[in-house]
């Protein structure tokens, strides 16, 4: 039988398991919240660079158009120095607003890097040409109060793999808790290449070299690369369903079950 006391007491702990039920509730929509309007930033961002790519494509063509003209005068070079000026401040603008989209306050803390990479033609043209030969991804955590790392792409290869291959690295950056994490980095890190048809996911799995530079703790903004060269190759990548609609994906796994964690 119970007693009034008991009574009251399994009363006070099921209102108490209400309130933090609202609590959790209230917590979540709010999150929720904050995640739509970062959303809808990265696409007022996405939408400006477009843009800019846009503007700075056409000058570029009208560039060529006019210095192929014959009887080239003193005021058409001024009027070509003055577009490539405009043409060098787009440029600027263009990575000023890339790195402020990158360093948004959303903060992946699982691990995976879920990496969305738009105008691919554009960007190969890029690297072909050496105007831009490699891409970094936003940066993504292992845990709020993890390792710091992020993806370095080279649409057009590196090294062993250039002019030949897609290149795909995984980087250490210098991150808030470095000072409590431990060191050299040594959890398996897995690269994938996504097939957005979802059959034929390419993908490579590596350990950390305990003795190498590029997993000890960073003392500059981040470490040297380290990956893979010959990733796949670049009619792989072309013939399969790897780019669709001038998108591609790349998916990067950093294992962290056994990792300790300093919080």
């Amino acid at each position: 039988m119970v007693t009034p006391l008991q009574q009251k007491t399994l009363e006070a702990c099921y209102q108490s398991v209400d309130n933090l039920q609202k609590d959790l509730k209230e917590r979540l929509q709010s999150f929720e919240r904050h995640m739509r309007g970062l959303m809808e930033k990265c696409m007022k961002f996405e939408e400006v660079i477009t843009t800019l790519y846009t503007r700075i494509q056409q000058l570029e063509e009208d560039i060529a158009k006019n210095r192929k003209s014959s009887g080239m005068t003193e005021a058409c070079q001024q009027q070509f120095q003055s577009q490539d000026r405009i043409l060098a401040s787009h440029d600027i603008k263009l990575a000023e607003d890339g790195l402020r989209l990158g360093m948004m306050d959303y903060k992946n803390t699982d691990g995976i890097l879920r990496w969305k990479i738009t105008e691919i033609g554009r960007r190969r043209r890029d690297a072909v040409s050496g105007k831009t030969l490699s891409i970094y991804s936003q940066p993504f955590y292992t845990s709020p109060n993890g390792y710091k790392m992020c993806a370095k792409l080279y649409l057009n290869g590196d090294e062993m793999g250039r002019r030949s291959h897609l290149s795909l690295f995984f980087v250490i950056m210098r991150g808030k808790y470095d000072s409590v994490l431990p060191w050299p980095f040594k959890q398996m890190v897995t690269l994938i290449l996504i097939d957005q048809g979802g059959r034929r996911h390419i993908s490579d799995t590596f350990m950390p070299d305990p003795s190498s530079s590029s997993f000890k703790r960073p003392r500059s903004e981040m470490n040297i690369a380290s990956g893979c060269s010959l990733f796949v190759s670049l009619s792989t990548l072309d013939g399969g369903g790897y780019i669709t609609d001038d998108t591609l994906f790349i998916k990067m796994i950093v294992d962290s079950t056994e990792l300790y964690r300093a919080d």
